[in-house]
């Protein structure tokens, strides 16, 4: 599948180090022309296929960001990137607000780059599953400790797994998280290796990182180190529930 990206802003520096970054990649078209604020939900309307808008906030942030909630708006099915050569929280939280998959920092960094467009492709393809074949997400909370959910969570999993279902269980409260103890099992791995893989690592391979216990269930542990948790950002998270999920 070919993904059809599309500059938006003013013709830069930024979007001719695009072109060349992404020339000769497999699966990627960059458009040749730059698409001003005001023409681009007009010419997104007429394309098919997987489009991403690469929107400059540099020349009119002001215009930029009104253009994006347009898109998320009108044309749910075009995926966001924002860029800047600011790349503070605050500009990244507002790209988030709005609706943006990802962020790009200016000046582009290939390998940046090239990270950015293959996580917005898994998004794609997770979306795009075949019907049947796309996991389910089943997220268990209380909102407060001691409520039991690591107890209800680990009983539905193992339900599961004695319907032959394929389960991957793992806790969300990385910094006490118990779901190892509570099964006495022993990871090699935790959540933290496979962040830190996870963009360079083929779907076949992730189960690696998940710990197998008797029940059959496959357990993704916590970090070994409270402090580690730090290191796991929401949008971390995020990727490896779409990937996962696959």
């Amino acid at each position: 599948m070919k993904i059809s990206i599309f500059p938006v802003g003013d013709e830069s520096i930024t979007f001719g180090c695009l072109r060349r970054l992404l020339a000769g990649v497999d699966g990627y078209h960059v458009e040749g022309r730059t698409f001003s604020y005001s023409e681009a939900v007009e010419h997104l309307k007429k394309e098919r296929g997987s489009n991403v808008a690469v929107i400059d906030l540099q020349s009119d942030p002001d215009k930029a960001w009104r253009l994006a909630e347009e898109i998320r708006s009108k044309l749910t099915e075009v995926r966001l990137v924002m860029t800047s050569p600011r790349s503070d929280s605050e500009i990244i939280l507002q790209a988030e607000s709005v609706g943006a998959e990802e962020f790009l920092a200016q000046p582009l960094i290939g390998e940046e780059v090239l990270r950015v467009f293959d996580a917005v492709r898994r998004k794609i393809d997770s979306r795009t599953a075949p019907p049947g074949k796309q996991g389910k997400v089943i997220a268990i909370t209380s909102n407060k400790g001691g409520a039991g959910t690591t107890t209800a969570a680990t009983n539905v999993a193992a339900n599961l797994a004695s319907r032959n279902k394929r389960i991957c269980l793992f806790d969300l409260v990385l910094q006490v998280g118990s779901v190892t103890s509570f099964l006495n099992v022993e990871p090699s791995y935790t959540i933290l290796d496979l962040v830190k893989t996870i963009r360079r690592t083929e779907p076949t391979f992730r189960e690696d990182f998940l710990t197998k216990h008797a029940s059959g269930v496959r357990v993704l542990a916590e970090p070994f180190c409270g402090e580690h948790s730090r290191r796991i950002t929401p949008a971390d998270v995020d990727e490896i529930l779409d990937t996962l999920a696959l």
